[in-house]
């Protein structure tokens, strides 16, 4: 198989860098691979041929194969990730974050930064007690099942894959925590779950803290946060089931053929259609002692929001941006499933 075609190849390598365009040219130099549908099971997942999808995705992702050498000792870490042997939810959310990473559009020094923390992450259970306001699991299950939440994600989901989208599709989503070294990522994909970083959620709460804001104040700003994701992520595992291929990509989607959009990102899109923008709430919480944020209007949009059971998406009013007084997070989405912000990646060499 490909994938221990490469680990065998990379192991062979002495040197301190390890030229993936080498191992590409004596691999594919008479034929160019397709991508690997996966199904959208973990059984299905978890087999050998998702480390060949994740080779080949590489491959075929031109801002990862030009690139000449990489350091050894960050290609390491896809190699321990693909020779894990026990089936743990570790493995299965690594997995998941490499196979969005190998068809994402990044840097070189952001492709090193990401492998090289991607053996970080960290499943958690018990979130609850680090959210004594409120509970993040409750506030998924209302996003699930809610008028507008749900008009928005069937409609960016059907506009990209031209299918139909029913409620109990959404519930069939779970929601898992993960703790990682990521100072940036804040959640992404799964197979019928979503990934949130902890880390990140609770950097906005330090940052709300130092602000000075009351715990009524950090309450409805984290809940807004938490909710902008949770609707970013569905729209990826809903667009991926309904292709049938968790290894799907947005850019090959009906919705570039036929509009002329310039971001096909169902995240973004789903965003964009409730929120007007990408709101980054981190920034926004920065400026919180410069009195930019109206709460008053944060708090009545977001309660009537999650009285989504009596309105629709039509009857709904949309945000307003300039009211809420709130910051536009304007960097183009460059990452596949994955919803991050941009830091400057340090330089690796």
């Amino acid at each position: 198989m490909l994938s221990n075609e490469f680990i065998n190849d990379y192991k062979a390598c002495s040197d301190k860098f390890y030229s993936f365009k080498n191992f590409f040219e004596k691999f594919f130099c008479q034929t160019s691979p397709k991508k690997i549908q996966i199904q959208n099971s973990v059984e299905s997942f978890l087999s050998n041929q998702t480390k060949d999808a994740i080779i080949i995705n590489f491959f075929l992702n031109k801002n990862f194969s030009t690139i000449e050498r990489w350091p050894s000792g960050i290609i390491n870490f896809i190699i321990q990730t693909f020779e894990e042997t026990e089936s743990s939810k570790n493995h299965l959310a690594r997995l998941s974050l490499l196979l969005h990473l190998s068809k994402s559009n990044l840097s070189k020094q952001g492709f090193i930064y990401f492998l090289k923390n991607l053996c970080t992450i960290d499943v958690i259970s018990d979130v609850e007690r680090i959210f004594p306001n409120f509970s993040p699991t409750e506030i998924f299950e209302k996003t699930k099942n809610n008028n507008p939440i749900f008009g928005v994600i069937s409609d960016i989901v059907f506009k990209i894959t031209g299918q139909q989208i029913e409620v109990k599709d959404l519930d069939n989503v779970s929601l898992t925590f993960f703790k990682s070294r990521y100072n940036n990522l804040n959640g992404y994909a799964g197979i019928k779950q979503i990934y949130i970083s902890i880390d990140r959620t609770k950097e906005l709460i330090t940052i709300l803290d130092q602000a000075g804001a009351s715990d009524e104040h950090k309450c409805i700003i984290v809940k807004f946060y938490l909710t902008r994701l949770f609707i970013h992520e569905l729209s990826h595992v809903m667009v991926r089931e309904k292709f049938q291929n968790f290894n799907a990509s947005s850019p090959f989607s009906n919705l570039k053929q036929s509009q002329n959009i310039s971001i096909i990102e169902s995240g973004y899109l789903a965003e964009k259609k409730l929120f007007c923008e990408k709101i980054d709430w981190h920034q926004s919480a920065e400026k919180w002692q410069e009195s930019f944020i109206d709460y008053n209007y944060l708090k009545l949009f977001y309660d009537t929001l999650m009285q989504g059971s009596k309105i629709t998406l039509n009857e709904f009013e949309k945000f307003d941006i300039s009211k809420a007084g709130v910051l536009i997070d304007s960097n183009p989405p460059n990452l596949m499933a994955i919803d991050s912000s941009n830091p400057i990646f340090p330089s690796f060499e």
